[in-house]
């Protein structure tokens, strides 16, 4: 995943259960989980590079890649996950960067597959916001802080060849079924 300039810290994600009470995430918080692992985190804006988790051994789970805008406290003040990149004191002052929304971050997930140079697929955060990529049906769009985007699905069953493009808006996290959920509507579809 990775950004432009602003934010100073979006946040990537990967969500799945992995039984019908056990679920992982993996993130800056908690990286690594059943084969899941975070390889780099930023949070000095996105030309300070990207943030990527490998599936290392992909299971029978539907994956939710996702975008979280972390509006947190300053990493200053947090715990800091070991193995996180340390603010230098030769580097620019990272405060400065402009608090962008979301969505005009220009925020890009790209999947790579073993053996591959290129992202065999990507998606760039959606600008516009519209009923039909927002997840949050329930509520109102425009009272909401939109930080979080769900960019695709895998089934780990079928492996990457299951790759659905989600591209979907939300006010909060979206649910470990959301994935499912999206699978079960596109099967649903003529």
């Amino acid at each position: 995943m990775s950004w432009y300039y602003a934010p100073r810290d979006l946040d990537f994600h990967v969500l799945f259960k992995t039984g019908k009470f056990s679920k992982c995430e993996v993130f800056f918080g908690k990286t690594e989980c059943s084969g899941t692992k975070l390889d780099s985190n930023n949070y000095l804006g996105g030309k300070k590079g990207v943030e990527a988790i490998t599936v290392n051994t992909i299971g029978n789970f539907n994956y939710s890649l996702v975008v979280h805008k972390y509006n947190g406290k300053k990493i200053e003040d947090s715990n800091k996950v070991d193995g996180a990149p340390v603010l230098l004191p030769q580097e620019e002052d990272a405060t400065n960067i402009p608090n962008l929304d979301l969505n005009k971050s220009l925020a890009k997930v790209s999947v790579y597959a073993p053996g591959l140079k290129r992202a065999i697929k990507e998606l760039e955060v959606p600008y516009i916001i519209t009923d039909e990529n927002y997840l949050d049906k329930d509520k109102d769009k425009a009272s909401q802080a939109l930080d979080w985007w769900l960019a695709f699905c895998i089934d780990g069953k079928q492996g990457l060849s299951s790759l659905l493009t989600a591209n979907k808006i939300s006010s909060s996290k979206p649910d470990y079924a959301a994935c499912e959920k999206l699978y079960d509507a596109a099967a649903k579809k003529p």
